[in-house]
Parts: structure tokens; sequence; C-alpha cells
């Protein structure tokens, strides 16, 4: 039970961080048609559906991960680190966030904080919630969230990447090669 709890305090700091600071956002100058938002929602819900903890028939309620309370810390600290990227990031983007693919009046190309190094940073940290949350479980339906994540954000940052060099040209190239795109030194 302490391990529901811990878990949903830190999914419920992020969420409500997200909430408040999303009130401050430029307005949308271009932004992303629901045909392509439509697959990356059902992706994330699918996503939080795995995560859910409840009893799951068959296989997929096979626990995987063993270690007890030591995994579970392990779990926490991977979660509260992806956590505070994620702040970190939508701090450092300020009113250019969105949480759709858009373009904003006046968007500037964030390259300080996480920036500097990580192209998403935001999801770099999500996915490490998704991790953590998995690997506190450690069962198979919590685990098979992350790649299911891993590939809803990696597409979203295409279709996002695509977006910045239409508007950014030359200097967001120049900003990729120095960068990674979400796991820094591997993708």
């Amino acid at each position: 039970m302490v391990v529901r709890h811990v878990v949903l305090v830190l999914w419920l700091i992020g969420a409500g961080y997200w909430i408040v600071s999303a009130q401050s956002s430029k307005a949308d100058r271009r932004r992303e048609p629901l045909a392509t938002r439509v697959p990356f929602l059902l992706q994330m819900i699918l996503t939080a559906v795995l995560l859910w903890p409840h009893e799951w028939r068959g296989w997929l309620d096979e626990k995987i991960v063993g270690g007890g309370w030591d995994r579970f810390w392990i779990a926490v600290a991977i979660m509260t680190l992806g956590l505070t990227l994620a702040i970190w990031a939508r701090r450092a983007l300020g009113e250019n966030w969105s949480g759709t693919v858009t373009v904003k009046e006046g968007h500037e190309l964030v390259e300080s904080g996480p920036y500097r190094r990580i192209r998403h940073p935001i999801y770099t940290g999500i996915l490490l919630m998704i991790l953590g949350t998995g690997l506190a479980g450690g069962r198979v339906h919590a685990l098979l969230a992350f790649p299911i994540a891993l590939v809803a954000l990696w597409l979203k940052s295409r279709l996002e990447e695509r977006w910045m060099v239409a508007e950014f040209g030359e200097r967001y190239e120049a900003y990729r090669k120095r960068s990674r795109a979400i796991i820094p030194f591997l993708l």
C-alpha cells in the first residue's frame, strides 16, 4: 500500500504543477491537427491503463522484477529524478510550452537549462516517471507501459522537430547537432 501511495503522490505533484503552470503560455500560431494528436493520446491512455495498480489476469500480472524494498526505493529515486527533470524543463520553456505540438506567437528556441543537452527533457522526465512506476510494480503490465510511451513520445518528438526546423531553420539544425533527442548519449 505504501508503494501505491508514494507513486501516486509523485504523479499528483507532477500533474498539479502542470495544471498550474499551463495557465501561463503564449497564444498558438500553429497547432498540431487532431489527426496526429489522437494516436498519441491513445498510446498514452494505454500507458496509463497498464501502469494503473490493479490485478490483471494471466501473464500480464506476472512479477518479473524482484528486490522488494530496494527495488521500490530505486524506483522512487528514478521517478523523483524524472519529475525533477520534467519540472526543470517546463520552467525553462516558460511561455513557450504547450501540451500539443505548436508554434507559439513569438516562439523562442530555448537552449538553456536541461535543453542545453537534451532537446526533449520533459519527455525524458516523463519516461523516467513511467519506468520508475513500472519498476515499483515489477509486473509485466507495468513494465510494458514504458516501450509504448517511448514510441509515442519518440513519434511526437519527430513531429515537433520538423516544426522547429521549419520555424528556426539552420539554428535548430545546429542545436540538433550539439544535443540529444530524448535519452542523452543514446537517442
